[in-house]
């Protein structure tokens, strides 16, 4: 994420070399988070967004939210076969995007 400049919105930054594989770095990042905040975080309460059906397996692992996006080497029709959450093609529609983030929670923000 430094690459592009959003690394600075993000209070906790796990890399791919500090675990073995996704499902241990999502547990990483909601231990992290847990300590950070003293929230407990478990199921929907978590979200991950991603464009492999690792991401989308590693969320139903968890019981996480899942948010698909056709936008890697995984196609639309790859993704849907896991039955994310929500699939989108980009995540250009952020309006969208925030509300299968933050779910009925979205109004109070805006």
């Amino acid at each position: 994420m430094s690459a592009t400049g959003l690394d600075r919105y993000f209070r906790i930054k796990i890399t791919s070399s500090d675990t073995k594989n996704r499902l241990e770095m999502a547990k990483l990042v909601v231990k992290q988070a847990q300590g950070l905040t003293g929230q407990h975080f478990e199921g929907k309460d978590i979200v991950i967004i991603g464009d492999s059906v690792h991401d989308i397996e590693c969320a139903n692992q968890l019981g996480a939210t899942s948010i698909a996006v056709a936008t890697g080497f995984h196609d639309r029709d790859q993704l849907s076969q896991l039955n994310p959450d929500y699939l989108f093609n980009t995540l250009s529609d952020t309006r969208q995007v925030l509300q299968a983030i933050m779910g009925n929670h979205l109004d109070s923000y805006t």
